[in-house]
């Protein structure tokens, strides 16, 4: 929780704080601390911005009003001037663009404790070729280092940073085998390498992050070893294995990564053992999904705004339901949960209107923030308490969060719900456009008004142009 907002003014020359034994002697000059606009936080101090003259060496301290120095801010350094920035050994976090444009920056040692380096970060520092980064480092985002000499002079075909983040690739290979010392696939890793064929990926790797493979058109094969935890939707969409999948499942190993199907009641092949991320998020036509008991984890947003979907039969066996997964699926009116289900993601059911209640099952053991029970108001942008929607369980952690939420706790009913009937019309009552033709004569009428409507406008057009 932020707690003060300081640009901070010293009435000393020069201050220090004794070391004892909670507290570590630090001693700053009035030339540092008079330019920096810092936050204080429960936890630490944000650096905010730096207002800079023409130093060559700034050194921040790291206390802050009794409080470590934990993050760099976005833009705090944006622009700066100086050949070196050193930062404190507390710091853990560089935000977006920190340092972005920094023309004198020449080196730079990233903290022990640092564990994350935002985008661009360090892009376009025209002189920076020596950077030191710790494997302490597990997160490098998008173009942290574009730009710079020390990008530019990374020789290995595979530029490996931090813990094991493959940050690029340098290699003209066309078959390619990935390091097992990977574990991170990062942003626009191989983008616009045109000539790799196939790709192997090792056991090691656990995130292949967004755009990894971007138009790699030739790529045409990609062997899978592992189960990686995060795989973004768009890592190889932008493909020819993808725009040439056989099939209207599109699948890595066990992993269901893509629906390009047009049918409206699916079933998920058996063997699938994960709906990966946005799998078939916004898919307008679907309104029966089957899982099959090989499934054990349904993804984040893999269901989000299926607008037709009314029934989900799972199997026996999923234990996750990521954050988001049947958000805005406003038609869904049956699910039956699986029996091993253990955690329930942070508002996984929100604006499931034609839900009344949820059966809860046994094994859950956690439950996220408006998991379930809430919907999501257009009109004040906000999440509204559904007062009405029951927790049907025997859990206590279902019970705790229904009391906590203020929602009706009802116990398991002996009988499962009788699942009603699937139709294709859409909340409105009108036939949905994205599924099949129109059965009835509603659009006779409409049909006729329109043609009328042109007819006149070109009629009208007709007089203007004799008049």
């Amino acid at each position: 929780m932020l707690m003060a907002m300081c640009i901070c003014q010293p009435a000393y020359a020069e201050t220090t704080t004794q070391e004892t034994a909670a507290t570590t002697t630090t001693t700053t000059t009035p030339d540092v601390m008079s330019r920096l606009t810092y936050e204080v936080q429960e936890d630490g101090v944000t650096i905010t911005s730096f207002a800079w003259t023409n130093e060559p060496t700034v050194t921040i301290p790291d206390t802050i009003e009794g409080k470590p120095v934990t993050a760099i801010g976005k833009e705090a350094f944006l622009y700066c001037y100086a050949d070196t920035v050193e930062l404190p050994d507390t710091v853990r976090t560089i935000g977006e663009k920190a340092f972005a444009g920094c023309a004198y920056l020449q080196t730079m040692t990233i903290p022990s404790a640092c564990t994350e380096i935002g985008y661009a970060a360090f892009a376009d520092c025209d002189r920076l070729t020596t950077v030191a980064i710790p494997e302490t480092v597990k997160t490098i985002e998008h173009d942290a280092f574009r730009g710079t000499p020390f990008l530019a002079q990374q020789s290995d075909a595979f530029v490996i940073l931090g813990d094991g983040i493959l940050y690029a690739y340098r290699g003209t290979d066309a078959d390619v085998q990935i390091p097992d010392t990977v574990r991170v696939i990062n942003a626009y890793a191989f983008a616009n390498h045109h000539n790799i064929h196939t790709v192997q990926i090792p056991a090691s790797v656990t995130e292949v992050r967004a755009g990894a493979f971007d138009n790699c058109m030739a790529l045409e094969e990609i062997a899978l070893e592992g189960m990686p935890t995060l795989f973004e939707p768009d890592a190889v969409r932008n493909t020819n294995w993808y725009q040439h999948f056989p099939s209207d499942y599109v699948t890595i190993g066990t992993m269901l990564i893509g629906y390009r199907g047009e049918d409206t009641v699916v079933d998920i092949p058996e063997g699938i053992t994960v709906i990966n991320r946005s799998a078939f998020e916004g898919n307008p036509a679907i309104t029966t999904v089957t899982l099959p008991d090989s499934v054990t984890e349904i993804r984040r947003a893999a269901f989000y705004r299926c607008t037709s979907l009314q029934v989900v039969k799972m199997g026996d066996q999923v234990t996750e339901i990521g954050e988001m997964a049947f958000f805005g699926c406003q038609a869904l009116g049956y699910i039956h949960m699986s029996h091993q289900l253990e955690t329930i993601g942070a508002r996984a059911f929100v604006s499931c209107d034609a839900l009344d209640g949820i059966i809860v099952p046994d094994e859950v053991t956690a439950i996220g923030e408006r998991a379930i029970g809430y919907r999501w108001s257009n009109d004040s942008s906000e999440y509204v308490l559904d007062t009405t929607f029951a927790v049907r369980t025997d859990n206590a952690v279902a019970k705790a969060y229904a009391e906590e939420n203020g929602l009706p706790l009802e116990s398991v009913p002996a009988a499962e719900t009788t699942m009603p009937p699937v139709t294709t019309t859409s909340q409105t009552g009108k036939e949905s456009p994205w599924i099949g033709k129109p059965t009835g004569t509603y659009w006779i009428p409409a049909l006729i008004l329109g043609g009328l409507l042109v007819l006149g406008a070109i009629l009208g057009r007709i007089v203007r142009k004799h008049s």
